[in-house]
């Protein structure tokens, strides 16, 4: 017997909760010791992003490194790093290193859908 396919809604999460909700989910699968990208993935696809999970594993790893330090989260509201990256997102002019390269594949990633 064929079963035709349920159709499963979108969920669309804005830019900005997309990015900190992925943040939040990749840190918490490093102080776990788990692999992100699989977490990730997990996450994004209900919003039908999942594409996004190699890039967004990539860029949060690269601000990591760029921090010096893992990165806060936040508890109640935006820690001072995730409001950074979102600055970073929105406003970095374009930065000849891998985490420049990062925040432009993101940038263009989100704008396009993916």
């Amino acid at each position: 017997m064929i079963h035709t396919a349920i159709e499963m809604p979108a969920v669309r999460l804005s830019g900005a909760v997309l990015i900190i909700e992925a943040f939040r989910c990749w840190r918490r699968a490093h102080l776990a010791g788990l692999a992100a990208a699989p977490r990730l993935y997990r996450l994004l696809a209900p919003s039908r992003r999942p594409m996004l999970a190699p890039a967004l594993d990539s860029l949060m790893r690269l601000f990591e490194d760029s921090l010096g330090r893992p990165p806060a989260l936040g508890t109640k509201g935006l820690s001072a790093d995730e409001a950074l990256l979102l600055d970073l997102l929105d406003t970095a002019a374009d930065i000849a290193t891998p985490f420049g390269s990062a925040l432009r594949s993101t940038r263009v990633m989100m704008a396009e859908g993916v």
